[in-house]
């Protein structure tokens, strides 16, 4: 049948065309998807350099007001940085708990975004202590301690599962990076912090 021949023919063109269709448009999500993330990691990184610019030229300022008013400014911006970089940790760390293991590659970038985003989150910490001492506000700055010590406690400290096995969210963090042996200094970090906060 030459007529039915060709009907399928033209039926499956069609589908061809729509499955290349499918795959273009799906590819192109991805791409804008991980550019959308990596601007907003960007962005928060970003900000915590911004925070560190504010503290330098507040410290360095003449006018008591100005100086007060940058100073609070690296205050605002390193909270700020804070807060979404710790949502950011978590929600990485939330990743590697989930009940299907993640593959090789996508493991690495997860920990390395992990451990980019616990980089950020310490250099905003330190800068939200500088600020609040150098604005006299020593209970903002034992607040903050506290807030970065519940931070390691509840996120880095978390048991999560992995292949069957619990442990530390940091420890499957430590051990996931380039596969060389953890430092003992490393893989301790999280607990020495707690220590030095209690302190």
């Amino acid at each position: 049948d030459i007529n039915g021949a060709m009907k399928c023919l033209a039926q499956q063109d069609q589908l061809n065309s729509i499955t290349r269709s499918i795959e273009e448009l799906t590819e192109a999500c991805e791409n804008n998807f991980s550019r959308v993330i990596q601007g907003q990691r960007d962005d928060r990184l970003a900000m915590v350099l911004s925070s560190r610019d504010s503290l330098l030229q507040g410290l360095v300022m003449m006018d008591a007001e100005n100086q007060r008013q940058m100073l609070a400014h690296a205050l605002v911006q390193a909270n700020q940085a804070r807060g979404q970089l710790a949502y950011q940790v978590a929600a990485d760390i939330h990743e590697l708990d989930g009940e299907k293991p993640l593959k090789t590659k996508k493991m690495a970038e997860v920990v390395h975004s992990i451990n980019s985003g616990i980089a950020a989150m310490n250099g905003a910490v330190q800068l939200s202590v500088f600020a609040s001492q150098a604005l006299g506000e020593f209970q903002a700055q034992q607040a903050v301690v506290v807030s970065h010590r519940a931070f390691v406690r509840q996120v880095l400290l978390k048991k999560i599962s992995h292949e069957g096995r619990s442990q530390t969210a940091w420890d499957l963090v430590v051990s996931s990076g380039d596969g060389k042996v953890t430092a003992e200094e490393q893989r301790t970090l999280p607990t020495r912090l707690i220590t030095a906060y209690g302190s």
